[in-house]
């Protein structure tokens, strides 16, 4: 059940907007495509060190461990 739930929190869009952003930036939009070959993009946004910031983090999934 543990497991579940950890891989829906790294994998389910809507759950990666509640918890991925560092301090007090927020998720402003996330995709996840779970599968070998698929791609994820979150862009967050905040301030950091005093200035208006918007970071974009993208990868793809090469392996599956399942």
């Amino acid at each position: 059940m543990l497991r579940a739930r950890v891989f829906a929190a790294w994998t389910g869009p809507e759950l990666v907007t509640l918890w991925f952003a560092p301090g007090d930036m927020t998720v402003a939009a996330a995709s996840v495509d779970a599968r070998v070959g698929g791609r994820y993009r979150i862009t967050m946004q905040g301030t950091m060190d005093g200035n208006d910031i918007m970071l974009t983090a993208t990868g793809a999934f090469l392996t599956s461990v399942f």
